[in-house]
């Protein structure tokens, strides 16, 4: 059995104080890990997880450091943006010198869409490729019963005997969202945020983060998800019950949607609009990712009102004609 695991969401941390750099002092909370690791708990309850976000770090190889040594982790993840290689890169280091038997695994959208460069580099052992509920679990599944890790799971990028890079079988997408767990924010102490500004601009340590639909069905050429077709949505149901956690148990008004586009299908966001609406008053709704400005009608803002949002960003990159051909951005 895995008994202990450390998920490393990698940014700046706080030694990377300039104020002309925008991320020292703008951050999300770790919704993927905190995703990986809440639906992990349902099929592995005696696992212990612990999540390590370097924003909330003085100095994240001399805590990443100390971790390594007091909580003595079965198995290392780290998460990354391309933006933050260096780091990932540096915090990898540490793990290898701390902790040099662990199992050290990647993903995120660095590992994803890098993967030879993190695995010839010695940065991990293993990457998960995108989505990565199903093939996580199933990784804790396998490095329990054979104490290594797998090598050839679907959804996974490994080294092959040779050194060569070997992508194995996509793990299929999740197509009912309801059947994840919601993210799991005991993992994070919100006060760590203080003084970080969130996706909306405000602050990141009186907020929560939701995400009710993944995918978009146009094809932006420009975009991380042009290649998925479809919109998967979570029902207002489930999205109301997560909400109402946060709301009732953590005392919290202000949500940030993080959907890669919210209002499609405008029917279902309409619903989760009016059940926030119906359920729960004076909140503060956030929508920074960018709405699709020809998929909004009178009753969709009037239901935006009625829930209290207070921001919201239109996805228009440009009006042009020529320039909307080229990006398939094609908007009326």
């Amino acid at each position: 059995m895995v008994e202990r695991v450390l998920l490393i969401d990698v940014e700046f941390d706080k030694t990377a104080n300039d104020d002309g750099q925008l991320q020292t002092r703008w951050t999300h909370h770790p919704l993927g890990l905190m995703s990986l690791a809440g639906n992990a708990r349902r099929r592995f309850p005696e696992t212990d997880f612990r999540i390590l976000h370097s924003v909330t770090c003085e100095s994240l190889p001399e805590t990443l450091a100390r971790t390594l040594d007091d909580y003595r982790p079965d198995l290392v993840g780290l998460r990354a943006l391309s933006l933050f290689q260096k780091p990932f890169a540096e915090a990898a280091a540490v793990v290898r010198a701390h902790a040099p038997a662990v199992p050290l695994i990647a993903g995120g959208p660095y590992a994803s869409s890098s993967p030879g460069d993190v695995l010839t580099r010695g940065l991990a052992d293993l990457v998960i490729e995108g989505e990565g509920e199903t093939t996580f679990g199933n990784l804790l599944a396998h490095l329990g019963e054979h104490g290594s890790l797998p090598a050839a799971l679907p959804g996974t990028i490994v080294k092959g005997p040779n050194g060569e890079v070997v992508t194995n079988p996509k793990q299929p997408l999740i197509d009912n969202l309801d059947w994840l767990d919601f993210p799991d924010y005991d993992l994070i102490r919100l006060q760590d945020y203080a003084g970080f500004s969130n996706h909306a601009f405000q602050s990141a340590s009186s907020c929560a983060f939701i995400e009710t639909s993944r995918g978009c069905p146009y094809r932006c050429y420009y975009c991380h998800v042009a290649n998925v077709k479809t919109v998967r949505r979570r029902s207002p149901s489930h999205v109301l019950m997560e909400m109402g956690l946060h709301y009732h148990q953590r005392g919290i008004r202000d949500f940030v949607f993080v959907d890669d586009i919210f209002n499609v299908p405008i029917k279902v966001a309409k619903e989760i609009l009016r059940r926030i609406a119906a359920e729960l008053p004076r909140v503060r709704l956030n929508f920074p990712n960018g709405l699709r400005a020809d998929q909004m009608d009178d009753e969709f803002l009037d239901l935006l009102e009625a829930c209290g949002t207070v921001h919201l960003a239109l996805a228009i990159e440009t009006a042009t004609p020529r320039l909307q051909k080229l990006v398939g951005k094609l908007m009326k």
